[in-house]
């Protein structure tokens, strides 16, 4: 094996969005032992950097925005997917028509709306049946979840400002607390054939440019530094890993996947709340 691909939020992040030590210790032995570890995030790349180097992580590459955006961790970029202006608008008059939360990723900075919370609380008090793992938290601490505060986040009131900013725009995810919502969204917008719309997490949808996923990705870095399909491991637990998982030979699932995840995977490992990465790593890598 010569490189070790890994999800961040459902995978190596545990529920606080935090990086254990044991998690952090086996990927550097993983590093330890030549092998090349590569986060795969929805992410945008600043921030995954920076989550990893919380952990004293420094990978030598990062694949962020769900594949459509591939950095050395200098910063330099080597490979880069934007969604054209006229499909953001397409994505983001249906967003405000259907009064999802949402937010518009470029390479360094995150546009949201500024009645997000507003939308969250409608959203909140109209859905009759959380979707799992939601059910236990009040609106207080989902509020607190879905709004994170960052020095990167700039707020709009109107997407006008977003589609005539000069800035390049990777990633677009709405969130929502009823999965029939987030359903009919993926559906409703599937029609849209130059966008790509997938799922990161249990509590969202999302929209990159077609040409952008995490396998097409990873099959670029892999290219990149001459690596074999067959000598990489991936690991995941949501939509939008399917991509990656199904171009590798060692594919490991999260125990927290989704079934759709772990039916292609070839290995399933612990949850992501009970050090997953490290057990997988432990088992079948190391």
């Amino acid at each position: 094996m010569r490189l070790f691909i890994t999800d961040l939020d459902g995978t190596l992040l545990d529920d606080c969005q935090n990086i254990s030590y044991e998690n952090a210790k086996a990927l550097k032995d993983v590093q330890a032992k030549g092998i090349e570890v590569i986060p795969c995030t929805g992410r945008p790349f600043l921030d995954a950097y920076n989550i990893l180097k919380s952990a004293n992580l420094y990978p030598n590459y990062i694949i962020s925005s769900n594949g459509a955006m591939v950095h050395k961790s200098t910063g330099e970029k080597l490979a880069s997917y934007p969604i054209e202006k006229k499909d953001a608008k397409l994505v983001l008059d249906y967003m405000d028509k259907n009064n999802f939360p949402y937010s518009v990723f470029t390479e360094d900075i995150i546009f949201q709306k500024d009645d997000n919370s507003k939308r969250l609380k409608y959203d909140y008090n109209n859905t009759e049946e959380l979707n799992s793992p939601l059910a236990n938290m009040g609106f207080t601490t989902l509020l607190e979840l879905f709004t994170v505060e960052n020095k990167s986040i700039v707020r709009v009131s109107n997407y006008e400002e977003i589609l005539s900013s000069n800035k390049e725009l990777f990633y677009i995810a709405a969130n929502s607390f009823n999965q029939e919502r987030l359903d009919n969204g993926r559906k409703d917008l599937s029609h849209i054939k130059s966008l790509n719309i997938s799922s990161s997490a249990f509590h969202n949808f999302d929209a990159t440019n077609i040409n952008a996923s995490k396998g097409k990705a990873l099959e670029f870095l892999a290219n990149y530094l001459n690596i074999e399909l067959k000598d990489v491991v991936a690991i995941g637990d949501n939509y939008n890993d399917i991509s990656m998982l199904e171009k590798v030979k060692y594919s490991i699932a999260m125990g927290n996947a989704n079934k759709e995840v772990k039916n292609i995977c070839r290995y399933t490992t612990l949850e992501n709340y009970k050090n997953g990465v490290a057990y997988a790593i432990r088992k079948y890598v190391l």
